[in-house]
């Protein structure tokens, strides 16, 4: 199973996306909304559904962030709780949030192989091509930590294998380019997976472009052929009128 695939060999997770928990608490927030809001962000943490709610309920807004910006949802598609992200989205939380480094739970989600989440979050309509303060995108980081279930689903959502992020680099270059582990002689298993999905669709997408532009010009071939043929019909049928008035 990808849900708890061993990232660590894919560079450090944590690092990369900004840490993977924290405290749950909100320093822009008031003392007397710390201690329900931690509440909040500790139920979630532990997956406990019922204080969660419970929290909301009281007022505790499921929208609220922390010191990394990140909302109960962020670490909700983190962990990989996926009844803790539909009890945080029955509440109308923020489904697009996005924390300090610009990571949407969906980019949590992908990142560390919560299959899961990351189908419920795009079922749930999160967008599929946002992108972060780098430009990476969700596939982005499914790619790179060789999450390919999470790879094909994005792929199955229409997410775009071409966008590019700051290093101008769609998903498929950036590993190519930037991971270490494209050094090696064999990349791991799950990686190569995860390539190899991304380079077919965008084989298929570049067939089913040069079908449409063949399609096209076929298309246009056919209408100047008939358009050439019409005309010359009226002209062939003008000289006919204007002999037959002469004769007369």
């Amino acid at each position: 199973s990808n849900e708890d695939n061993s990232v660590s060999q894919y560079d450090d997770t944590d690092n990369r996306l900004g840490g993977g928990s924290g405290s749950g608490e909100d320093v822009s927030a008031s003392s007397s909304s710390t201690s329900p809001m931690r509440a909040l962000f500790a139920a979630v943490r532990d997956g406990d559904l019922s204080t969660a709610e419970r929290a909301i309920l009281a007022g505790v807004s499921p929208s609220c962030v922390d010191e990394e910006v990140r909302t109960p949802l962020h670490y909700a598609a983190y962990g990989g709780d996926r009844d803790m992200v539909a009890l945080l989205c029955d509440y109308d939380t923020d489904i697009e949030a996005q924390d300090c480094r610009g990571n949407t739970p969906l980019h949590l989600s992908a990142a560390r192989g919560s299959t899961r989440t990351l189908l419920f979050l795009l079922e749930y309509a999160a967008s599929v091509d946002i992108q972060n303060v780098v430009g990476d995108t969700p596939l982005h980081h499914a790619v790179w930590f060789g999450n390919h279930e999470c790879v094909r689903h994005l792929l199955e959502y229409s997410a775009t294998p071409t966008m590019l992020n700051l290093y101008g680099l769609d998903p498929y270059e950036n590993v190519m380019q930037r991971s270490p582990l494209a050094q090696k002689k064999k990349l791991p298993h799950d990686l190569r997976c995860s390539l190899t999905l991304v380079k077919q669709w965008l084989l298929s997408l570049e067939t089913n472009a040069h079908d449409q532009r063949a399609s096209a010009e076929t298309t246009t071939t056919t209408t100047t052929t008939t358009r050439d043929s019409k005309l010359l019909t009226r002209e062939g049928g003008g000289g006919d009128v204007g002999t037959t008035t002469a004769a007369a």
